[in-house]
């Protein structure tokens, strides 16, 4: 069973190593990248758990109009504040533009990719739902529409690389004694690190930089991705004995989707450009948008309650 507080601790290292890519390409810090992709892992596995979780406990009851308020509304705002950004920056967006941003035809940066796919796993795993009362045929389901999923994206190799992420969360949600072997096993968390620092090292030779995105590379990631993402699970633990870095992790945890939004939306303007002024420009814009969303979220949560007791 992965707790509230195990969540928001996962989610705090998620965006951590999220940002920490982000940051790495804005200063051409290439070993830095497999971060993101173990990050985005993560959380879609988190989701994945999550929302199965929520649907054994309360059914279809609300089942969209919570993404709705949670997921989708702060995106809305995200792309209001996108809007007066680039209006700041003279980049004035179109009525169209923003109404394409919206409902996700375009994107306002190239990081809100992983909304379009969670976005998809919210509506395949709703009608699968419906189709599939069976655990195991749910299950099967899940990893054919994956293969789906990655197909319709043209073999986007963002999507190959996450192509098992959400699935794994509903599954182990359906066998949760899974994560309690996993959560205590510090010897199993050694070999996956070990196997992990192998792979990146391939990574690095010079055939597979050779054949960057080909067959090897593309292994090699998701054989990294999910060695760190399980190496995190089992050292989680571990982490709680830190009390000073457990509180912070969790502080970033509980705002961990306002700063996914709120970082993204001005980065490509900060990759064109890396002076000392821009960055602190980046650093407030990031900052502000952050407290919006947060106040946003806040409001969310509340009318949520106020329906709840309705």
């Amino acid at each position: 069973m992965i707790s509230k507080e195990d969540t928001k601790l996962l989610k705090g290292i998620a965006i951590t190593m999220v940002i920490v890519e982000h940051l790495g390409q804005v200063f051409h810090i290439n070993v830095l990248n497999p971060l993101g992709p173990i990050g985005v892992c993560l959380f879609l596995f988190i989701s994945g758990y999550g929302l199965s979780c929520s649907y054994e406990k309360n059914g279809r009851a609300r089942y969209f109009s919570k993404r709705v308020m949670k997921v989708y509304i702060p995106y809305l705002v995200s792309i209001g504040l996108f809007a007066g950004w680039s209006f700041f920056i003279g980049n004035v967006l179109t009525v169209g533009d923003i109404f394409n941003y919206a409902i996700l035809v375009d994107l306002p940066q190239g990081s809100f990719w992983y909304l379009r796919l969670l976005f998809y796993w919210y509506i395949v795993f709703f009608f699968l739902t419906f189709i599939f009362e069976n655990k195991k045929l749910l299950l099967f389901a899940l990893c054919v529409l994956t293969i789906a999923i990655t197909i319709y994206s043209g073999f986007n190799r963002l999507y190959i690389w996450q192509f098992a992420s959400f699935p794994a969360g509903v599954i182990v949600s359906k066998h949760r004694s899974i994560m309690r072997k996993f959560s205590k096993n510090i010897r199993g968390g050694a070999l996956l690190f070990i196997a992990s620092l192998i792979m990146v090292i391939l990574k690095k030779t010079a055939y597979v930089e050779s054949h960057e995105l080909g067959v090897v590379d593309t292994l090699l990631q998701i054989g990294i991705t999910w060695c760190i993402s399980l190496f995190i699970f089992c050292t989680i633990g571990y982490l709680k004995k830190l009390k000073i870095v457990e509180r912070i992790v969790l502080m970033i945890g509980s705002i961990s989707y306002e700063l996914y939004l709120a970082h993204v939306l001005p980065l490509d303007w900060l990759k064109q450009q890396i002076t000392i002024n821009n960055l602190v420009v980046y650093g407030l814009v990031v900052l502000l948008n952050t407290v919006v969303l947060y106040v946003v979220n806040c409001l969310i949560q509340f009318v949520e309650k106020s329906v709840m007791r309705n």
